[in-house]
Parts: C-alpha cells; sequence; structure tokens
C-alpha cells in the first residue's frame, strides 16, 4: 500500500468517525439522563419507603 493509498483510506475512515460521533454522542446522552432518572426514582422510592416504616 503506498502512501496516497493510505492517506485515502485515512481521510475514509476520519469521514465515518465524524458521521457517527454525533450519533454515539446523543446516545451516550440519553444513557446518561435515563441513569440519572432512575437513580432519582430510586431514591426517591427508598425515602418513602422509609416514612412508610
Amino acid at each position: 500500500m503506498n502512501i496516497d493509498e493510505m492517506r485515502e483510506e485515512l481521510s475514509g475512515t476520519l469521514a465515518q468517525i465524524k458521521v457517527k460521533a454525533p450519533q454515539v454522542l446523543a446516545a451516550l446522552g440519553i444513557a446518561a439522563v435515563s441513569g440519572a432518572i432512575f437513580a432519582a426514582a430510586r431514591l426517591m422510592s427508598r425515602e418513602r419507603d422509609d416514612r412508610i416504616q
């Protein structure tokens, strides 16, 4: 593989990363928000259980 072929392949790889990065970041953001909501709900549920007992 010569240097021009390597540059072309690298360029294509970088283009794919640029396309996929926002999708991955969005998925990670959704997962983080979902996790925070789940943790808050469990904490609120635990506090409610403590008051009932």
